[in-house]
């Protein structure tokens, strides 16, 4: 399941897939040390920080955070 879904690129590229577990594990209140290493996977990509930025900025009104 893995290898498709997740590191097998098809339509989104595998940055793009980063950038959206980012948002989803922050969107969860996941732990640092679950959402570090998709940091790092998505930066070795060539993400910038200001994308994984906006990507966490996105999640936290899902995720509940004004409230």
């Amino acid at each position: 399941m893995t290898s498709h879904v997740y590191t097998r690129e098809k339509r989104l590229t595998r940055k793009m897939k980063e950038l959206l577990f980012i948002g989803v594990l922050v969107a969860m209140r996941a732990n640092c040390e679950h959402t570090k290493p998709h940091i790092q996977a998505t930066l070795g990509r060539g993400a910038e920080k200001e994308d994984i930025l906006d990507v966490i900025e996105l999640a936290l009104l899902p995720s509940g955070v004004v409230t």
